[in-house]
């Protein structure tokens, strides 16, 4: 018997319909930052390429209210749940936007079944939330099911990453916590950690290798502290404008933290979070994994 709830995620997930036909992706506006002008790049290298040859910054507007809304309507109507995540709200008002979408279609239809998701994270942190969900859809889980195990999941989850310069950051108001640290001609790298829907800074160091290696320790060391078994866990480790250096750090990740890399997911950063971190970003997420049973 078909599971009856589609899922929903905004382009924070970095999820992209193409490989997930079953789950729908609401795009956000993309601006250049100079002329606001709407962009539309036919793929996130586009964006990369006008960052670094141009010195192009972009941002980011959220999906609207009546975007979520006709598509809570066009599930109800079909017979459907909906789950949708979103970015966490402390980065954009996507979460505002579906909340209040759901609310007005409640109020003409109060048996309509919608769940707004803060996902508390972004990019590949928000991806394993997505797919946690769209794992027990597949396994006939409940709507109701659903929401209790992922609101007990999300607590678990976490990204640290590191950017070539925080500047991308800045412009795009997600700094956060971050706002104390200042790159200097040492070539010094921060690694920044999002958690609970907000990031804050996990540490400095020198140069990108040194950088990456200490990312990992801090991985390792949050699973020491937390008494967790590490293979129990989902990862992502996404990259943004250089696959070779992702890969390198993938084969780095799982050779350090002792997990096969074919349970890793490796993809790229996509065009909304591609603004705000920028090019030559890379880090890992993790979300512990749903039980079946």
């Amino acid at each position: 018997m078909e599971n009856k709830i589609k899922l929903i995620t905004d382009a924070a997930s970095d999820i992209l319909h193409k490989d997930y036909k079953d789950i729908d992706v609401v795009d956000f506006f993309i601006y250049d930052a100079t002329s606001d002008k709407e962009v539309n790049a036919k793929n996130v290298d586009e964006l990369y390429k006008a960052m670094i040859e141009e010195g192009k910054v972009f941002k980011t507007a959220c999906p609207t209210i009546d975007t979520y809304y006709q598509k809570f309507m066009e599930n109800f109507k079909s017979g459907y749940a909906t789950i949708c995540v979103c970015i966490s709200s402390k980065f954009s008002g996507s979460f505002n936007s579906a909340s209040v979408a759901k609310m007005q279609v409640l109020e003409s239809h109060p048996n309509a079944e919608i769940a707004v998701i803060d996902s508390k994270g972004n990019s590949a942190l928000e991806m394993l939330v997505v797919l946690a969900i769209h794992g027990m859809i597949k396994a006939g889980f409940s709507y109701e099911l659903i929401q209790i195990n992922i609101n007990k999941l999300i607590p678990t989850g976490k990204i640290m990453f590191t950017v070539e310069t925080v500047d991308y950051l800045k412009k795009g108001g997600r700094i956060g916590k971050v706002s104390a640290f200042v790159a200097s001609a040492l070539n010094l790298k921060p690694i920044i950690v999002l958690r609970d829907g907000d990031i804050g800074l996990g540490g400095i160091a020198f140069g990108i290798k040194r950088t990456l290696l200490k990312t990992l320790e801090l991985v390792k060391s949050h699973f020491h502290k937390e008494g967790e078994n590490i293979k129990d866990y989902d990862f992502v480790v996404g990259y943004s404008s250089d696959i070779n250096a992702g890969e390198n750090f993938l084969n780095q990740a799982s050779d350090f933290l002792k997990i096969n890399e074919n349970d890793v997911l490796f993809k790229q950063i996509t065009e909304c979070p591609a603004v705000h971190t920028g090019p030559n970003t890379l880090g890992i997420a993790f979300l512990k994994k749903f039980n079946l049973v």
